[in-house]
């Protein structure tokens, strides 16, 4: 009886871990951090400033370097570059990432179509 006992705890654990490894994947491919679009901007499409861009900035920033990764920022702050863009520049920073924003009151912004997608960009925070 004792052996019956021991291989029924065991098929019972395995069928545990099954259920929680199902659930787990189910939850990560609906999670809201695996979006890869939001309306026309999508994940890994090209930025508006990458390695070798000539920037507006004086040196040495007045070329983008070799990043991982770019962000291309559309927010309240006139103009920014690098950790001056507030917080969320410093985790692309120490990320290995290049990041440069623009108010959306400058002429030069670029919202990826955002405006004409019906977003409204303005009350964004």
């Amino acid at each position: 009886m004792n052996w019956f006992l021991k291989y029924k705890i065991k098929t019972l654990f395995f069928i545990a871990i099954v259920i929680t490894a199902t659930i787990a994947v189910v939850v990560q491919l609906n999670s809201p951090i695996a979006v890869k679009q939001y309306k026309t901007v999508s994940l890994g499409m090209r930025a508006m400033e990458s390695a070798g861009t000539h920037t507006i900035w004086a040196p040495p920033d007045d070329k983008v370097p070799e990043s991982d990764f770019y962000v291309y920022s559309i927010g309240d702050e006139s103009m920014c570059i690098g950790s001056s863009c507030g917080i969320g520049a410093y985790f692309t920073d120490c990320l290995g990432g290049w990041i440069s924003g623009y108010g959306y009151g400058s002429g030069e912004v670029d919202d990826y179509g955002l405006r004409d997608a019906g977003v409204d960009i303005e009350n964004l925070k």
